[in-house]
């Protein structure tokens, strides 16, 4: 068997889809059978999600491969092909102590030996891939065999910690990280327009998975309402879908102010009142302040409006007062307010 070029090394970068770009669609011209080539399916592993990581090394034991056939990509959406080359696996330099059975077995080249029922797959640089399903094709002449099918995703995605996203923090449980290289997109479900950007960073593994923590500013988002979370892989803009998300904004709620005797109170919005939470206001330009420890009594879990009461001492008319709301793992500043006593002679 003549040798084809060995293994291309794998590029990561290669990965990198543009999404949005329209590429030239090579139109198929061969016909599907089965009997190009037997796969040995206890060594070949093709199917399911499979993630830049798992890519890196594509080798499957196939017997039957012949030194013209062609090994390319066929993405089911549309039919494009994409060309990949192939080669024997090198198993190392040859010792000189080989029994026979090895050199019944192994093709020897140049001082080295390989697997001839092995191949491995590489490809160059490319910015045709796109998320979805590919077929993984053997062509030969104006024939082709499928060897499989796999779902080409960013990330081998497992579950999604969504439990502190109001406080800046979603833990994302995948296998396949580039960090470096990955960016977690925070966009609206209706126009996909991002209202967050972040590079996916600090890495910590368990003992089957590993964690990525996406941390933010809740102020970067300011609104409550419900998002899509993504992570976006280069600068080809291949994004994958990774739940969606239900976000509070801690804010001021209407009115802001209320009176009831002679106590006047602050109104903000809470997702749930916690106790051991405090609440730091402001007042006279911040030059003084005073703290209001949050208590049950004073949450609405209907309306979720949360009374805090202002201090005598902090009392004014036109008095403007900055709020924020300190917690174990983050603050959140609400900004400003002014009370104006006259409207509510």
């Amino acid at each position: 068997m003549k040798l084809r070029n060995l293994f291309i090394p794998l590029v990561i970068m290669v990965m990198a889809a543009c999404q949005e770009a329209e590429y030239p669609v090579e139109v198929p011209v061969y016909a599907d059978v089965d009997n190009l080539v037997t796969v040995d399916k206890s060594t070949t592993t093709i199917g399911g999600e499979y993630t830049v990581k798992s890519m890196e090394s594509f080798t499957y034991g196939i017997k039957g491969m012949q030194s013209t056939d062609e090994v390319k990509l066929r993405y089911q959406q549309t039919g494009e092909l994409m060309s990949w080359s192939w080669g024997y696996q090198y198993l190392g330099i040859l010792t000189g102590h080989e029994t026979a059975e090895d050199s019944a077995k192994l093709l020897i080249s140049n001082g080295r030996k390989y697997e001839p029922d092995t191949i491995t797959v590489g490809y160059n640089v490319t910015d045709q891939w796109k998320m979805g399903k590919w077929d993984l094709i053997v062509c030969r002449g104006s024939e082709s065999q499928v060897i499989g099918t796999f779902d080409c995703k960013v990330l081998m995605n497992d579950s999604v910690d969504f439990s502190r996203v109001n406080g800046g923090i979603i833990g994302v449980y995948a296998d396949g990280w580039q960090v470096g290289e990955d960016t977690f997109l925070i966009v609206r479900p209706d126009t996909k327009e991002p209202v967050l950007s972040v590079q996916a960073s600090a890495t910590s593994e368990s003992s089957s998975t590993k964690v990525v923590n996406l941390s933010f500013v809740p102020d970067s988002i300011a609104a409550t309402g419900t998002y899509l979370l993504q992570i976006k892989r280069w600068g080809y803009a291949m994004v994958q879908d990774l739940g969606t998300v239900d976000f509070f904004y801690y804010q001021y709620a209407t009115p802001v102010f209320t009176k009831d005797g002679d106590d006047w109170y602050i109104n903000v919005m809470l997702d749930e009142a916690v106790d051991g939470d405090r609440f730091v206001v402001g007042y006279n330009n911040n030059k003084k302040s005073f703290t209001h420890n949050i208590s049950e009594e004073n949450f609405d879990a209907e309306t979720n409006v949360y009374r805090i009461l202002i201090e005598e001492k902090a009392l004014n008319d036109e008095e403007t007062y900055a709020v924020m709301l300190r917690k174990s793992t983050y603050n959140m500043n609400l900004g400003e307010v002014t009370l104006n006593m006259s409207e509510f002679e």
